[in-house]
């Protein structure tokens, strides 16, 4: 079934087509035609790009949107081909990410633009640095310039971004990355974090702790010991934040003496608990190990961890695959898992 924008494509083409609408005639409103299909303002706009891209109407501001000249074809008797049918036009889409580091994202990024280029798609990117209004500011732009689909890491937030959640609900494609919407059936791929804690977990029991803590920037209301931290956030990193997350691991440390092992949700957060221990005799007397999802490569750091290795390279594909999946009217809803590694002390897969 087309998706909205398509449909309202369809109907303005066919009037054309069947003559009720002239080249010159004025069209009605965005909010007439929202009114008229039922649907939001930014699905007609994104419909009037894609009249315009096509020739088939100009739009001037203050006065209004007209059928051009050029849409008179529409309504020509049909008559052979002179030359070979045009090239498709070439999809665009876009991929937003709060930031781009080694740790995390680079890799992803190569994946999608790897994928993009084997299937002669045009990618756009944007980073957000952890801001919710730069990451709707931008949805809402690509949709609005005509973009075909967008890819999303969505940055961390107690709510719900309401330009992403307009466009899932809108039927405009999107792919999360990493991230699931609860209870919006959005679709997404990434690790699957709870068999990869799992793993992880198990393997910090084998070695004989018995009392974990887990240390994250956005902690789940789970039971157990946690610890929530804020300078690892994009956009949150400054010195403040930095010093009072340090003394906020310290003091945790201290007030449970029984944590022997922590597992960390990423690197960032790894490398902060590490360094405080390492500057406090009595925490690093207690040898605490240190675990967490991702990490770099021993060669380009001197910190290594037991981690989880993620494929971002293969998440970055498998995200353009299902929003081409979309594209092409595949209705698609529910995440899709990446395979994970559990690298140990040996480093070795």
């Amino acid at each position: 079934m087309p998706l909205l924008y398509e449909q309202v494509c369809d109907h303005i083409t066919g009037e054309i087509a069947a003559g009720r609408l002239r080249p010159g005639d004025q069209l009605p409103t965005e909010a007439e035609y929202a009114t008229s299909f039922g649907v939001s303002r930014i699905t007609i706009r994104r419909a009037m790009s894609r009249l315009d891209q096509d020739g088939l109407i100009e739009r001037f501001r203050g006065r209004g949107t007209f059928v051009t000249a050029q849409a008179a074809r529409l309504a020509a008797p049909a008559t052979p081909p002179a030359t070979t049918a045009p090239a498709p036009k070439r999809r665009r889409i876009g991929f937003i990410i709060p930031e781009l580091s080694d740790l995390f994202g680079v890799m992803m990024f190569n994946g999608i633009d790897d994928r993009c280029q084997e299937c002669d798609i045009d990618l756009s990117i944007r980073r957000s640095h952890g801001d919710l209004e730069i990451e709707a500011r931008t949805i809402t732009s690509w949709i609005e310039a005509g973009l075909d689909g967008i890819i999303i890491f969505p940055s961390h937030g107690e709510f719900y971004n309401q330009a992403l959640l307009r466009a899932v609900l809108n039927g405009f494609p999107v792919v999360l990355v990493d991230r699931t919407l609860e209870g919006i059936p959005v679709p997404a791929v990434m690790t699957d974090h709870y068999q990869a804690a799992q793993a992880i977990t198990g393997w910090l029991l084998a070695q004989g702790h018995t009392s974990l803590a887990f240390a994250s920037p956005d902690v789940p209301r789970t039971a157990g010991t946690t610890l929530t931290l804020e300078s690892v956030v994009p956009g949150r990193s400054t010195s403040e934040n930095m010093a009072r997350d340090r003394e906020r691991i310290r003091a945790f440390l201290v007030a449970h003496p029984d944590v022997s092992a922590i597992l960390a949700s990423e690197f960032g957060v790894a490398l902060l608990i590490e360094g405080v221990v390492e500057q406090d005799p009595a925490l690093r007397e207690r040898e605490i190990e240190i675990a967490c999802f991702d990490s770099l490569v021993e060669a380009m750091s001197p910190h290594s961890f037991v981690h989880i290795k993620q494929d971002e390279h293969e998440i970055g594909r498998q995200a353009v695959d299902l929003l081409v999946r979309q594209l092409d009217g595949e209705r698609i809803a529910g995440p899709q898992y990446v395979d994970f590694v559990l690298v140990t002390r040996d480093f070795t897969d």
